[in-house]
This record gives C-alpha cells, sequence and structure tokens, in this order.
C-alpha cells in the first residue's frame, strides 16, 4: 500500500470519527422536557426555545457535509476514474479543486485531534448512559430526579461539558488545520469557507463560554435539591469540568 493510500485511508477513518463524535455530543439523548419541568427555574435558556436544538441540527449538517467534501477529493486522488464527477462537485467551492488533492495529509495535529474528538464524544455517550432520562438540554429537575455520582461522574461533576468541549476542540483540529481538504483546497479564502470557519470558531467559543456558566449553575441547582447529599458528592468530588484543575 502506498503512501498516498495510507495517508488517505487514514484521514478519511479518523476524520469520519472525529466528525461522528462531535456528532453525537450535539445529538440529544431525550426529547425535550415538558415545560411544567421547567418552568421552576428562570432561566434565559427558556427564551431560545426551539433554537437550543435547531443550531446544533443545522451544524451537524455542516459538519458532515465539510467530511463528504474532503472524502470526495481523497477518493478522487486514490481513484482517478472518479474525477469527472469529484472536480465538478468540488469546483462549486473552490477553483482548481483536484490541483491540492496531493497536500491532504495526516499530520499529527489531525492525529492528536481526532484522538480528542474520539474520548469527547465517548465521554458524552458514558454520560447519556448514566444520567438515563434525566438527561435533557433543558434546566430540569425531572420527576423521581436522582442525583448520579458514580461512573463518569465520580471524576468530574459535569462531564458531560467535558466531553463536549473536547470533540469540539478535536473537530476542529482535524477540520481546519494544515493537511485538511478545507485548508489545502483554498476553502477557506473563500467567502463560504470564511463564513463557515468563523461561525465555527463563534459557536466553540460560545460553549466554553457557556459550559463554564451553566455548570455554576446546575451545581446550584442540585445543591438546593439535594442538600448534604450533594455536598458529599462535592467534597469528593471537587472539580466541575477538568481532574485537578476546575
Amino acid at each position: 500500500m502506498s503512501n498516498l493510500t495510507i495517508h488517505a485511508f487514514h484521514r478519511i477513518l479518523y476524520g469520519w470519527i472525529a466528525t461522528f463524535s462531535i456528532t453525537l455530543c450535539m445529538s440529544p439523548p431525550n426529547p425535550p422536557a415538558p415545560p411544567s419541568e421547567q418552568q421552576r427555574f428562570n432561566s434565559w435558556e427558556r427564551s431560545l426555545g426551539n433554537h437550543i436544538y435547531v443550531v446544533p441540527a443545522v451544524t451537524k449538517l455542516a459538519f458532515w457535509f465539510v467530511w463528504l467534501l474532503e472524502t470526495t477529493a481523497l477518493i478522487a486522488r486514490q481513484f482517478p476514474w472518479t474525477k469527472p464527477i469529484a472536480e465538478p462537485t468540488l469546483s462549486l467551492f473552490v477553483q482548481n479543486p483536484l490541483s491540492s488533492l496531493n497536500a491532504i495529509r495526516v499530520t499529527p495535529v489531525f492525529l492528536a485531534g481526532s484522538v480528542l474528538a474520539a474520548i469527547g464524544g465517548y465521554i458524552r455517550y458514558r454520560c447519556y448512559e448514566e444520567l438515563g432520562r434525566l438527561f435533557t438540554y433543558e434546566l430540569t429537575i425531572r420527576k423521581n430526579h436522582k442525583l448520579v455520582t458514580d461512573g463518569m461522574y465520580s471524576f468530574v461533576r459535569h462531564p458531560s461539558y467535558t466531553g463536549g468541549i473536547l470533540a469540539f476542540t478535536g473537530y476542529m483540529m482535524t477540520a481546519f488545520t494544515q493537511g485538511s481538504w478545507l485548508r489545502e483546497s483554498g476553502a477557506l479564502e473563500t467567502f463560504v469557507g470564511k463564513a463557515f470557519a468563523y461561525a465555527t470558531l463563534l459557536l466553540a467559543s460560545s460553549t466554553y463560554v457557556y459550559s463554564v456558566f451553566r455548570v455554576r449553575t446546575e451545581d446550584r441547582i442540585l445543591r438546593a435539591e439535594f442538600g448534604a447529599q450533594w455536598d458529599e458528592w462535592a467534597k469528593r468530588v471537587p472539580y466541575r469540568l477538568v481532574p485537578y484543575i476546575y
């Protein structure tokens, strides 16, 4: 197997793993909480309505579309007979789309990003499993709510946010850095490419800041609901997002 073939295989495999991981993190495991469970919390998030579901849904489609384009480019490099199909498709977004095919490659940053994304996706999935029906996007205390303190929640108190941050960071390291189709093809120099990059950066930054403030709110709500049980958990698990740091 040639080096080009190996690079193409790894780019496709690890890129799709990273994209699947961030998609998992942006997919709610349960339906929206009913208004009756949200009314006790005067959160500004309630004013967002369905936007907390629409934005992730649109973002996921965009992320998958980007990796579909990179996969198309890599397939065209490995199988020249597909170029008559790939070239007109990719030329909708960049000029001379096939001129940079050999520059798409695996880099250390790409590998690190795919690992981060996979770890983040796994953490988030475990949180979905461990919280079950209690996991909602909205601030809620559900009927027969219980405080989950084992599994991922024995390392930090809000691991689902940790997973989301890792996956988002990892995805950006795979999609936007040197060796990626977005960068090597010149797509990031186009209006659409720049808009996508800035929108992704804005969404990622908002996610990071939001997570820091959201976990404080959740701690306050859980402490008010569970009292001494929460205090014992917080003493045993003192960190919110990152062990020994925060």
